[in-house]
């Protein structure tokens, strides 16, 4: 008897099981499950008595029921979290332990962030796969969370105790946070393969039937772009999920970025393999993926990451920082509106010599070739009114009147007079505290 898939298109669901209630199908899927475990299960205890081994299903077989028996142990545990921590702890301890992870690999101790250069970081990260010999962590609280860049990172798997509708959606948020870091789509034949790092949702149970986890991983993965969406969904004792197209689900990167039109296949674990797929699954995964040598001077001072775009103050400190008088200093920065319109506007402006904008804004020719030859460099000046630049760059004291950004690899300069006139940069947040307070006082304050 072959295990059942399911497509988006849920066909089968007509013929097999379409009328029975949830609880009703688990009960005849753990009957059915019973059978199958009990003469596989018998077939190698036969093979036992013959050789020592004989395959390593026996052994995954061994683990995964190892860990479902400590995870109905676990259910002593009271508190929440203690219980969610205990069960992160087992799956961690079977693959440390067990010599099934080559030691080129490094697994997390802790919680986990990943951090890009860009300054974006993951969502907190149950267990993490990293290049063991490459490999640095940029910062560790103790024994509770540590932070990994991006060029190391293998991928990751979330851990669940019991799989829900909640459990499913905060997964793959917390997966997809991790893959946008990568920015990118692979494609096969380009050099990308295997460049992007992978992310599994790994779940002990559930009392969900496989239709419902199928219907909720779909609407869930409409939310993302293919990129950020979870490699394999493995349920232990249930099923296993992947995305793929009609002619079935796929695993790797590169297979699923190259989907049009995305559909949701899922395996029920009639045979108790559930533990060896995730285990084949995360060995492939661990080995498709190529890490880079980290550049640390890239991570020395992270540029302010805000939604999907970072940008950096090109002198530093002293353009970042302004001084309110009756608070003293504080730190200015963009909100995600002015980042995103300000790099709407710039990425399509046409750039202008650096040297020549500033003998513009002086209000000479803008025609030194010479100079311009020897000081290269471009800028992008956020202009959308397009007024003259002697206006909008310099003081009629000769002083500089706009902000120096690096944005998205871009160099891009923001006069003043548009801060003032869009309100970009933070002000102070001591009188903006004071501002919402009056408001809340006094409803109907401006």
């Amino acid at each position: 008897m072959p295990p059942r898939k399911s497509s988006a298109s849920e066909k089968q669901n007509k013929s097999f099981g379409a009328e029975e209630t949830p609880a009703e199908q688990r009960r005849r899927f753990k009957r059915t499950k019973e059978v199958w475990t009990a003469i596989t299960g018998k077939a190698m205890q036969l093979r036992d008595k013959e050789r020592e081994f004989h395959g390593f299903q026996g052994e995954l077989r061994r683990y995964g029921e190892g860990l479902k028996d400590q995870y109905e142990k676990s259910k002593a545990i009271k508190h929440v979290r203690d219980l969610g921590a205990h069960r992160e702890e087992l799956l961690k301890i079977v693959l440390s332990q067990s010599g099934l992870i080559p030691n080129k690999y490094g697994m997390s101790t802790c919680s986990a962030r990943v951090v890009s250069k860009s300054g974006h970081s993951s969502k907190e990260l149950d267990l993490l796969f990293y290049d063991f010999n490459n490999n640095i962590i940029l910062r560790k609280f103790g024994d509770t969370l540590a932070f990994y860049p991006t060029e190391t990172v293998l991928g990751v798997v979330q851990i669940k105790s019991n799989l829900t509708y909640r459990e499913i959606d905060s997964a793959f948020d917390n997966i997809a946070s991790y893959k946008r870091l990568y920015r990118f789509k692979e494609k096969a034949g380009t050099g990308t393969e295997g460049r992007r790092g992978f992310g599994i949702i790994f779940a002990y149970s559930t009392d969900l039937s496989h239709e419902q986890i199928h219907a909720r991983i779909k609407s869930a993965s409409e939310k993302y772009d293919t990129n950020e969406l979870p490699n394999s969904i493995v349920i232990l004792g249930g099923s296993v999920f992947r995305f793929g197209d009609d002619d079935g689900g796929y695993l790797l990167n590169v297979k699923v970025d190259n989907v049009s039109d995305l559909k949701v296949w899922g395996d029920t674990d009639i045979m108790g393999d559930a533990f060896y797929r995730f285990y084949v699954e995360l060995t492939i995964l661990c080995n498709e993926r190529r890490v880079r040598p980290i550049n640390v001077e890239e991570y020395y001072d992270l540029p302010h990451a805000i939604g999907r775009y970072s940008y950096r103050f090109r002198y530093g400190v002293s353009a970042e920082t302004a001084k309110c008088p009756d608070h003293g200093e504080y730190v200015r920065r963009l909100s995600e509106d002015a980042i995103n319109k300000i790099y709407a506007y710039c990425r399509d402006a046409d750039p202008i010599h650096w040297l020549k904008a500033i003998d513009l804004a002086r209000g000479d020719k803008g025609d030194n070739i010479e100079a311009y030859e020897r000081q290269p460099g471009e800028v992008v000046i956020y202009n959308p009114n397009q007024w003259p630049l002697d206006k909008i760059l310099m003081s009629d004291a000769g002083g500089l009147i706009y902000d120096d950004l690096v944005l998205e690899g871009m160099n891009v300069w923001v006069p003043w007079v548009y801060d003032a006139k869009e309100h970009f940069f933070s002000g102070c947040p001591e009188c903006a505290k004071l501002v919402r307070r009056t408001r809340l006082a006094r409803p109907g304050t401006a």
